[in-house]
C-alpha cells in the first residue's frame, strides 16, 4: 500500500512554527542564514520582549493588589510561552529526528485495517485543535481590542499592563505600542497553539504506534499477502517496533516533562484568578468576552494534554497476544511470547521532573536517622521525641513536654476555639479566624498521635538501622537517593513556606500598626483583659510562640497557602511513591537471570 504520511496531521503545525522562527529548513538545526536572523527577531522582540515588559511591570504594581491580579495571570501564560519557545529551539534537531523515525517503515501502518485505526485518531485531534484555535484567537481578539470597544483607548489604555522605557501616554508612542503588544500577543497565542498541538500530536503519535503493533500481534499468525508463516521472524519485528516506541516516547517525553509540569501549575492558577476577574468585570462586555474565552482556551489546552497523553499507554499488548492464535504455536514461540507481554507490561516511564542522581564509590552502613536528624531535632524541642528508642520516661524532658504540650500546641488553638463562641454571630470575624483554628486542632491531633504511637514510631527507627533494611551496595545507594533528594527538597519549601506563615502572622499587627489598638496575631478568648500592658504583651508573645509549627497579613495568608499546598503535595507524592516502587518487585524478578 501507499506509504503514509506521518507529517500530514502536523503540515499547518509546522508552517506556523516556521513562520514564528521555531522551524528551519530541512532536518537539521539553525544555520547562518536568514532565516535564524528572523528567528532571532522573533523570538527576542515579540516572544520575549512582550513577557519581558510585563513581567517587569509587577515591580512597579507590587503593592496593587488589583493591578497584579489582572495581570499575573496572563504574564504567567506567556512566560510559559517563552519557555515552550526556548525548549522548541533547544530540541529542534531531536523533534526533526522523531518527525523523520516515524517515516520509517518500522512505523508505517502494513494495511488498510491499520490505517483506518489511525484516521479517528488524527479527525479527534483536527477537532480538538479547531477547538483550541479558536478560543485562543478569540482571547486574543477581545484582549487586543477591549480598549476599543470600551473606549478607554482615549485615556490612553493598553490591552496589557507593562512598562516601556518611554511615555506610552503620548502619540505616536501609545499606538506603536498598542501594535506591539497586538503582534506581540499574536505571535503568543500561536505559539502556544503550535507547541500544545506539537505536545499533542507526538502523544497521539505513539498512541497510534501502539494501535499499530497490538493489530500487528492479533494477526501474528495470519499468513501475509506472499503467503509467508514466519511467526518467530514477525515476532522479532514487534518486538523491535516496541523497542522504538519506547525510544520515541522517551524523547518526546525529555522535550515536554517541564511544559506540561508547569503548564497544570499555571493553568491551575490561572483558572483561579479569570474565575475571580469575572466577577469584577461587566457582563458581556470585552473584557468579559476575552475572560471566557480564555477559560476554554485553557480547559482545552488541559484536554488536549489529558486525552493524548491518555492515549500512550500500552496496556493493550497483551490483550493483543491472547486474541492471536498463539494456542497452536509451538512451545518456544510461547515462551517467546510470554517474554514479550512480560515486558511490555511494565509501565512507561514519566517523569514531570527528571532528578539528578548521585554516585558513589564506596560503600558504607546507611543511617537513615540521619536523613530525618533535622525533623527529629524539631520534634524534641517540641516535647514530641523523648531520648533513646524507648517512650517517656519520669524525667526533666517529660515535664518539658507537658509544659509545651499543653501551654502552647493545646492552649493556643483552644483559646480560639473558645472565642468563637464569642464571634459566631459575626461572619467576617469567623471567617477570619476558623480557617487557623481548624489547622490547629489537626496540629494538636497530631501531637496527640505522635505521643500516642511514639513507641512504635521508635522502633520503625531501629528497623531501618537493621542489617535487613541496609543497602548491600552502591548501586542500591544510588537507588534512593533521588528520592530522598526530592524529599529534602519538599520538606524545604514545606518549612520556608510554613515559617513565612508563622513570621507574617506573628508580625502583622506591628506592621500595620494595628498594635496600637491592642490587635493580637490570632482572634482568641482570654480569661483576662488583654487590652492593658503588661497582659497584651504577654498574650502577644504568647500567640507567637504558640503558632510555630506589602501587608504582612496578605504575605501571612500566601505563605500559608503554599505551605499547605507543599504539605498535600508532601503527602500524595510520597504516598504515591509507596505504590510505584511496589509493583516494581514483579518486573525486577523478571529482569533477574531466573
Amino acid at each position: 500500500m501507499e506509504k503514509y504520511d506521518w507529517k500530514q496531521p502536523i503540515k499547518s503545525t509546522i508552517l506556523k512554527l516556521k513562520i514564528l522562527g521555531m522551524w528551519p529548513e530541512g532536518n537539521g538545526s539553525y544555520k547562518c542564514n536568514l532565516y535564524t536572523v528572523w528567528s532571532i527577531f522573533v523570538i527576542i522582540f515579540f516572544t520575549c520582549g512582550h513577557a519581558f515588559f510585563q513581567t517587569f511591570n509587577l515591580v512597579f504594581v507590587i503593592n496593587d493588589l488589583k493591578a497584579i491580579l489582572s495581570t499575573i495571570y496572563v504574564t504567567l501564560s506567556e512566560v510559559l510561552i517563552v519557555l515552550k519557545a526556548v525548549l522548541v529551539v533547544k530540541n529542534i534537531k531531536m523533534l526533526k529526528q522523531l518527525i523523520f523515525t516515524l517515516n520509517s517503515d518500522l512505523f508505517q501502518p502494513r494495511n488498510d485495517r491499520q490505517l483506518n485505526l489511525i484516521k479517528p485518531d488524527v479527525l479527534f485531534l483536527n477537532k480538538n485543535t479547531f477547538t483550541y484555535s479558536t478560543a485562543v484567537w478569540a482571547t486574543v481578539f477581545f484582549w487586543s481590542t477591549y480598549p476599543i470597544f470600551d473606549k478607554s483607548y482615549k485615556n490612553w489604555r493598553l490591552p496589557f499592563l507593562a512598562w516601556y522605557p518611554y511615555n506610552t501616554n503620548v502619540s505616536p508612542y501609545y499606538e506603536l505600542t498598542y501594535i506591539y503588544q497586538v503582534i506581540s500577543v499574536s505571535f503568543h497565542g500561536c505559539n502556544a497553539i503550535t507547541v500544545d498541538t506539537l505536545i499533542a500530536v507526538l502523544h497521539l503519535y505513539i498512541g497510534t504506534q501502539f494501535d499499530i503493533l497490538c493489530d500487528d500481534i492479533s494477526h501474528l499468525y495470519d499468513p501475509t499477502e506472499e503467503g509467508s508463516t514466519d511467526f518467530n521472524q514477525k515476532l522479532i519485528n514487534c518486538v523491535q517496533h516496541h523497542r522504538e516506541i519506547l525510544k520515541f516516547y522517551e524523547a518526546s517525553s525529555h522535550f515536554s516533562n517541564w511544559i506540561v509540569f508547569l503548564q497544570f501549575f499555571i493553568s491551575a492558577t490561572s483558572i483561579g484568578i479569570t474565575m475571580f476577574q469575572l466577577t469584577t468585570v461587566t457582563l458581556f462586555s470585552s473584557q468579559f468576552f476575552a475572560f471566557v474565552f480564555f477559560l476554554i482556551a485553557i480547559s482545552a489546552q488541559i484536554f488536549l494534554f489529558c486525552w493524548f497523553g491518555n492515549e500512550v499507554e500500552s496496556s493493550k499488548i497483551p490483550y493483543a497476544v491472547f486474541k492471536s492464535n498463539w494456542t497452536e504455536t509451538p512451545m518456544m514461540i510461547k515462551k517467546h511470547l510470554l517474554i514479550f507481554v512480560e515486558r511490555t507490561q511494565r509501565p512507561l516511564k514519566v517523569m514531570a521532573m527528571d532528578l539528578f542522581f548521585l554516585n558513589l564509590e564506596t560503600y558504607m552502613k546507611y543511617d537513615w536517622k540521619e536523613t530525618i536528624s533535622t525533623t527529629i531535632v524539631r520534634l524534641k524541642i517540641l516535647g514530641l521525641w523523648p531520648e533513646g528508642d524507648e517512650t517517656y520516661q519520669s524525667n526533666l524532658y517529660t515535664l518539658w513536654s507537658i509544659f509545651c504540650i499543653t501551654l502552647f500546641t493545646f492552649g493556643h488553638p483552644f483559646f480560639q476555639t473558645i472565642n468563637i463562641i464569642f464571634i459566631f454571630d459575626d461572619l467576617e470575624a469567623v471567617v477570619a479566624t476558623i480557617y487557623v483554628t481548624l489547622s490547629e486542632i489537626l496540629i494538636v491531633l497530631k501531637a496527640y498521635l505522635t505521643i500516642k504511637n511514639m513507641k512504635t514510631l521508635k522502633q520503625l527507627m531501629v528497623t531501618l538501622n537493621s542489617d535487613l533494611f541496609q543497602p548491600r551496595n552502591a548501586k542500591q545507594f544510588d537507588l534512593f537517593q533521588p528520592g530522598l533528594k526530592f524529599w529534602k527538597v519538599n520538606s524545604f519549601l514545606y518549612w520556608t513556606m510554613a515559617s513565612g506563615a508563622v513570621f507574617f502572622w506573628s508580625t502583622y499587627p506591628i506592621f500595620d500598626n494595628s498594635m496600637k489598638d491592642y490587635r493580637l496575631p490570632f482572634l482568641a478568648w482570654y480569661p483576662y483583659n488583654t487590652k492593658v500592658s503588661p497582659y497584651y504583651e504577654i498574650t502577644y508573645i504568647h500567640q507567637a510562640i504558640g503558632v510555630i509549627p506589602f501587608s504582612s497579613e496578605f504575605f501571612s495568608l500566601l505563605s500559608y497557602l503554599l505551605a499547605i499546598t507543599v504539605e498535600i503535595f508532601t503527602y500524595c507524592w510520597f504516598g504515591n511513591e509507596v505504590e510505584v516502587k511496589s509493583s516494581k518487585l514483579a518486573y525486577a524478578v523478571f529482569e533477574s537471570q531466573w
